[in-house]
């Protein structure tokens, strides 16, 4: 029986794994206390402790939604990227368009001590 449910347990997290490679086409990392796939909304779920990796970025946060392009990170959100961290409430990312939102910041950029803090800032696409 225990090793009925271990081999369930794997096989549903291979699915999971695979599910979000195929419906993003991205290779993102993903790592959380828990984790849900919808399939009828081709929507994944990433709870508590959530941890995100992609193209040099990384994302820490308490609660992400993956819905087709977009990302949608939400409390004590941290994002990393080369010298830079941003702090936020929520963060909205487009992977494809390359453009978001980031709600209630502050960050900055480590080498240069620029500091920034903003009620609101948009992501823009630097094509």
């Amino acid at each position: 029986m225990k090793n009925f449910l271990s081999r369930k347990i794997a096989v549903c997290v291979a699915i999971l794994l695979l599910a979000v490679l195929k419906v993003f086409g991205y290779e993102i990392n993903i790592f959380a206390d828990n984790l849900e796939y919808d399939e009828r909304s081709n929507q994944l779920f990433a709870k508590s402790n959530v941890i995100l990796g992609w193209e040099g970025k990384k994302v820490f946060a308490d609660y992400v939604e993956f819905e087709k392009k977009t990302i949608k990170a939400h409390g004590n959100v941290r994002v990393e990227e080369s010298e830079n961290t941003i702090y936020a409430d929520n963060v909205v990312y487009n992977y494809d368009e390359k453009n978001g939102s980031i709600e209630e910041t502050f960050g900055n950029h480590h080498s240069s001590n620029v500091f920034i803090r903003a009620k609101s800032m948009e992501i823009k696409n630097k094509d």
